[in-house]
């Protein structure tokens, strides 16, 4: 049975969903923010490979260079430790999935089933990379915030921000993330919540927590124990709700068949962590090993309870003849008329025959032709009976 708070949202959107998005297009408010995004990447990058008095650095453009076909070739890997690896990894994807993740938004928005909720949405991203789909959140909901403020019958859209939470193990993405949010005067994210995927397991969180609360109140207050388990017990509130969320996010990062069977058990916490009604999204390619992928996760989705979401397209096009792709064309070729004045790009040229839209002016950009989705709704069980019985006085 669907809550009736969710079915109220669901009206909502459904009412003022086609508003929101019709606006967005009258004003190019995507194309907008895709721009600036762009232009971010693009000082971002340049700043990161000049000296201190404001020249670029040939070494680190050459070093910035050498890294393209890496995080080209071998994205998967883990070559993050290398110089400039995070910023040639951003150049080249940072600005491409965060338009992506907007289709994602935005598909969902069609359906009514965006998350949206009074208090503070907290969303979790797994494997965060450059976050380009937390960038995408925060902006959606700014964008949607704004529209509510000027739009009759649809203020309650006007909603706090969302808590934006992210697992990420790579330094160099972490501090690029950390910096790139600095320099756009975004709220975040500034740092991981884990830097581990391995070993998720919510419900070990806040049994944890629980165990510190009744050791607190034993050691601080001279409660008996009986006393402070039942204390807690009856308190949930500072415990219960660690590592839940409304919103979890795999972009991108779900690429192989052995990387899902082996984290099956931190895949089924994450469906398990979700607030009622909470969504997880996974986005990835749509062809070579990604229908196996959907098809493992779509079994874990299944033993958890998740049922997948209706009306959600399977794949969306990509288009790459629009504004917003000649704005990622124009970032690619600034960066690459800058450092073409310090270093000879023949080598990158001869390695990436395939990527000539990266360094080619005259050609235009290309890219895959669509990308998947998988979207799946958490059950609607009350708030604090989850996890109780895994937890004993």
């Amino acid at each position: 049975m669907i809550r009736r708070t969710q079915l109220s949202w669901r009206r909502l959107l459904t009412k003022c969903g086609p508003l929101f998005l019709a606006r967005n297009s009258q004003l190019n408010i995507r194309i907008h923010r895709v721009k600036s995004l762009a232009v971010a990447v693009r000082d971002y990058v340049l700043r990161s490979i000049s000296q201190e008095t404001g020249g670029l650095n040939v070494e680190a453009a050459k070093q910035f260079v050498d890294r393209l076909p890496d995080v080209l070739k071998r994205c998967d890997e883990n070559i993050y430790g290398l110089p400039f690896a995070a910023e040639a990894y951003a150049f080249v994807h940072l600005v491409d999935r965060y338009r992506r993740f907007w289709d994602v938004l935005e598909a969902l928005l069609r359906v009514g089933a965006l998350p949206v909720r009074e208090t503070a949405l907290d969303v979790l991203d797994v494997g965060t990379g450059p976050a380009p789909a937390l960038y995408a959140v925060n902006d959606f909901f700014e964008e949607m915030r704004t529209f509510a403020t000027g739009t009759a019958d649809c203020q309650r859209l006007h909603t706090v921000p969302p808590r934006l939470r992210s697992i990420e193990d790579s330094k160099a993405m972490i501090h690029l993330v950390h910096n790139l949010s600095e320099f756009t005067g975004r709220p975040g994210p500034f740092r991981p919540d884990r830097t581990k995927f391995e070993g998720f397991d919510p419900p070990a969180a806040r049994v944890a927590k629980r165990e510190r609360l009744i050791e607190e109140l034993i050691d601080v207050w001279d409660y008996s124990e009986p006393e402070a388990r039942f204390q807690v017990q009856i308190d949930q509130a500072d415990w219960q709700g660690i590592d839940r969320y409304h919103f979890c996010i795999f972009s991108n990062f779900l690429t192989r068949v052995d990387d899902v069977l082996q984290r099956e058990s931190e895949l089924t916490h994450v469906f398990r962590a979700l607030k009622p009604g909470g969504l997880v999204v996974v986005v990835g390619g749509s062809g070579s090993d990604y229908p196996r992928i959907y098809e493992s996760i779509e079994g874990i989705a299944k033993k958890s309870n998740a049922r997948r979401l209706g009306g959600v397209p399977n794949t969306i096009r990509c288009d790459y003849h629009n504004v917003e792709a000649e704005q990622i064309k124009q970032l690619y070729c600034s960066i690459f008329n800058a450092v073409e004045q310090l270093t000879p790009l023949d080598d990158v040229k001869k390695t990436l025959p395939r990527n000539r839209d990266l360094w080619d002016p005259s050609t235009p950009l290309r890219g895959p032709r669509e990308f998947s989705i998988r979207a799946y709704r958490g059950p609607n069980r009350p708030p604090g009976t989850r996890f109780t019985r895994q937890v004993t006085c």
